[in-house]
């Protein structure tokens, strides 16, 4: 686990905002291309949407970019549910990737992994699960 004193947060740079449009364009797309009618509204109605993607297995495990896709919408979703989150670049031990912060804390969920790690090694996916345990976890987290 990271030691939160190590981590630096900075808004996201262009290219890290770029990028994470690209991928919820590639998501618009395939819900699109896959299910009909479907669209993301940035809030709980998606974790349906999303769930259903996941439950169609219509991405492989070796497709990290495009699960990840499916985590920024997640993401998306979640600033949608709590208040007080949002995204941002964290530097770690680990490297420097996007993340969602809880306000000007050290809380942050990595949203871009959080399916794409439970697929790639066979785990259940209970998207509603996770976003409900994310929100109560975050209203009793105390802030640093």
């Amino acid at each position: 686990m990271s030691d939160p004193r190590s981590s630096r947060f900075h808004p996201l740079p262009a290219e890290a905002l770029a990028r994470l449009n690209r991928q919820r364009g590639y998501v618009a797309q395939l819900l699109n291309d896959q299910f009909a009618g479907a669209q993301l509204s940035g809030g709980r109605s998606d974790l349906a949407i999303l769930q259903e993607v996941v439950d169609a297995q219509v991405l492989r495990p070796d497709q990290r970019w495009e699960l990840q896709s499916l985590g920024v919408a997640f993401g998306d979703a979640l600033i949608g549910m709590i208040e007080g989150l949002a995204w941002c670049e964290v530097t770690d031990e680990y490297g420097t990737d996007p993340t969602l912060r809880y306000r000007d804390t050290s809380f942050q969920v990595n949203a871009l992994t959080t399916i794409s790690k439970r697929i790639e090694s066979g785990k259940p996916v209970d998207l509603q699960k996770m976003a409900a345990w994310l929100a109560s976890t975050v209203v009793t987290a105390k802030p640093d």
